[in-house]
């Protein structure tokens, strides 16, 4: 009888190949790279360890997640994965990280606030691809994080790099509440 830990990867293995086989008879006649295979996980919403287990079975090469499953969760509306590899890159990071911790805490701040004053330059501090904690803060759908951070920088038109606004990603967000909360500043 095969063990759990078995049963469990045979599991995530058909999933993934489930989605790749997926995404083969969509467009059948585009070969399915790493990087549309990941993109199509986070857009669909998978865990992160699903997102490990295809770079494991290297289905999704290593460098297109260390470089993009950050700026792929967070457009997606997938907060804990985003979540999940944005801690993994503070922990790595050797020469600092391109994220601070106010880019982290929005996506999983519940109704807590932050204690202490928030400096203007740690909300808008840019990550991968332009991304700043109040893009990751409209993904959530609690907006307690989004209200202290628009606090500070009232600007709903912070654009990342390819011009995605705030409403952009508060419309991926799981709840309508980042939306409604944004609307009433455009």
């Amino acid at each position: 009888m095969p063990s759990l830990k078995t049963t469990s990867r045979v599991k995530l293995i058909r999933k993934i190949m489930f989605v790749k086989t997926k995404l083969l008879f969509v467009r059948p006649h585009h070969c399915v790279d790493g990087s549309k295979l990941a993109r199509r996980l986070f857009e669909w919403g998978c865990r992160a360890e699903t997102i490990n287990e295809a770079v494991a079975l290297e289905l999704i090469p290593q460098h297109e997640i260390a470089e993009s499953a950050v700026v792929h969760g967070v457009r997606w509306g997938n907060a804990e994965a985003a979540a999940y590899f944005m801690e993994r890159d503070l922990k790595h990071a050797e020469m600092g990280s391109m994220y601070n911790r106010y880019h982290h805490e929005s996506l999983l701040r519940g109704s807590q606030l932050w204690r202490g004053p928030i400096r203007e330059a740690s909300a808008q501090k840019r990550g991968h691809m332009g991304i700043t904690p109040l893009h990751c803060a409209c993904i959530n759908p609690n907006t307690s994080a989004l209200r202290q951070l628009f606090a500070i920088c009232p600007n709903p038109s912070v654009a990342d790099l390819q011009q995605r606004k705030l409403a952009h990603y508060a419309a991926a967000a799981k709840g309508f509440e980042p939306l409604k909360y944004l609307i009433n500043f455009i």
